[in-house]
């Protein structure tokens, strides 16, 4: 923007336009701009005129000193880019529906799809409502999923990075941070119920490795009792970090089909062995009769119209973060947008209840012969004959259990975590779910072993009261995630005209398409 220095009226020389970048030099030199022309202006004027125009020069260079001293605040707030949370591209897009089948059953014959219908009894219900409990909280998962996938799967961009349609930026990393504190508990859960499978497998299989420990019981950890534990903790944590530091997600979903059927042999062999030991109907009459009056309270149970909806709400908070918080982070690879969707909706409310019941089975099975109470899937290998099947079903269900922790909360956890420290201080999310699985390994080493592990009346409940509290907060916000998908559709129902807005046509002008060429655009 240029501007013009007043003359006086006896000036008649021509006026130079001086740019807004000038120097000093510039500045000196207006003053004799004109020396050189054939009029000249009386002494008086010219001394009239040299005060005008020297008041006119040191104000022009006061405003250009202020302007670039003091520039005008912006409202525009310009992230750099983390490598983590970079959109996929159409060429890496090569997910089908087959990848997503084998990731939903590797989720829906994980140790908390076990331990829903065991650890319902703390609720009062028998093993019928607790299938139809895990049913209907697998079933709300995976509709819930299935909503909130959408711009991920569509735009290939993390969970939380779309969550800044509804929260904002600075609000997506309170968003992330809550997401965290639901994913650590959670990975730590699971590592230490991988580490215990180990554990348990190498003891029935070789019970002298158990009695060994050089080291006096003052230098153990309070979450370990013997060497062999701290060693097996050890083996899970670098497997865990192997797992998603070193191994691609593409190295993820090449296991997701054979840690799945691991696991469906693994428990499809433990129902043979129980139906073989006591029969069917014995084993679930039992889980009435000895588990369910063990794991209630000393106060009288809920009435079902409170049990029921809070069951419900255990099996939601068990599955907020692989699948309301998580499961939008791998469908983001989908070639196929309705893919994900249709694995979870058809896969997930099938397989869930089942695990559910079999694992109401094995536990009346166990509470039957040998009068006593387990509530994982792990502490079921003691009792295996023979004890070459423990050690290969303790390694299979090691490496399933650190599989799903990895897939289903270390990987969203990871990125929330690098949401909200920035990609200034972790960008990368190896890097961030190393920190996380090391936090989870140090929370392991150091908490107490009944906590963890869930093998008693003492870790049943702080695992039911953390799945009710996780079902809360992560209901909450979905909740919030659900209105903007509910107020963005309103949106699109009130264009002028009449639906979703069509790119332009090649050749049209801005006055041919009317109001749709000026329609803002959806940022959902």
């Amino acid at each position: 923007m240029g501007t013009d220095l007043a003359r006086p009226r006896s000036f008649k020389g021509r006026q130079r336009p001086v740019d807004d970048d000038w120097d000093d030099v510039d500045l000196h030199c207006v003053g004799n701009a004109h020396r050189g022309s054939r009029q000249y202006p009386s002494r008086s004027a010219q001394t009239r005129g040299r005060a005008s125009q020297g008041q006119q020069v040191e104000g022009e260079r006061a405003s250009y000193r202020r302007r670039w001293s003091h520039p005008a605040p912006t409202t525009e707030v310009v992230l750099a880019p983390a490598s983590s949370l970079d959109p996929v591209g159409l060429q890496e897009k090569s997910w089908r529906f087959n990848d997503y089948f084998w990731l939903a059953s590797s989720l829906a014959l994980s140790p908390p799809a076990y331990m829903l219908g065991v650890l319902g009894s703390h609720l009062g219900l028998t093993w019928k409502w607790s299938v139809l409990a895990s049913f209907l909280s697998a079933l709300l998962a995976a509709g819930l999923a299935a909503l909130t996938m959408h711009a991920p799967s569509k735009y290939g961009i993390p969970f939380c990075v779309s969550a800044r349609t509804s929260f904002g930026i600075f609000g997506a990393k309170f968003f992330s941070l809550l997401h965290l504190g639901l994913a650590f508990p959670w990975t730590a859960w699971l590592l230490s119920i991988a580490t215990e499978g180990l554990r348990e497998g190498i003891t029935r299989f070789r019970p002298s490795v158990a009695t060994w420990n050089p080291l006096p019981p003052s230098f153990l950890p309070p979450g370990q009792s013997s060497l062999l534990s701290l060693l097996c903790l050890a083996s899970s944590f670098l497997l865990l970090v192997s797992l998603h530091a070193f191994g691609k997600i593409q190295a993820l979903r090449s296991l997701a089909p054979v840690l799945s059927t691991l696991l469906l042999a693994f428990y499809v062999g433990l129902g043979i062995w129980a139906y073989r030991l006591l029969g069917l109907d014995t084993g679930l009459h039992a889980y009435d009769a000895k588990v369910l009056p063990a794991s209630l309270p000393p106060s009288p149970p809920f009435p079902l119209y409170t049990s029921l909806p809070l069951a419900v709400l255990l099996g939601l908070g068990a599955w907020t973060t692989p699948l309301l918080l998580g499961w939008g982070d791998l469908s983001r690879w989908c070639s196929l947008r309705p893919s994900p969707r249709h694995a979870l909706l058809v896969v997930f409310p099938l397989l869930s209840p089942l695990t559910t019941f079999l694992g109401c089975f094995l536990t009346g099975t166990v509470a039957r012969g040998w009068s006593t109470v387990v509530f994982t899937p792990t502490a079921l290998l003691s009792f295996l004959s023979p004890p070459y099947m423990a050690l290969l079903g303790g390694i299979g269900l090691w490496v399933a259990t650190l599989h799903t922790a990895v897939v289903g909360y270390l990987l969203p956890g990871a990125h929330a975590l690098s949401n909200v420290l920035g990609p200034r201080l972790l960008a990368n999310t190896g890097v961030a779910g190393g920190c996380l699985g090391f936090g989870a390994f140090l929370f392991v080493l150091l908490a107490p072993s009944t906590v963890l592990t869930s093998r008693d009346a003492h870790g049943g409940s702080a695992f039911v009261g953390g799945s009710l509290l996780s079902g809360l907060v992560g209901g909450a916000l979905v909740g919030v995630l659900l209105s903007d998908i509910f107020w963005e559709w309103r949106c699109l129902d009130s264009l002028p005209c009449g639906g979703r807005p069509s790119p332009p046509a090649q050749g049209d002008t801005e006055q041919e398409q009317g109001p749709r060429a000026r329609s803002p655009p959806l940022n959902f």
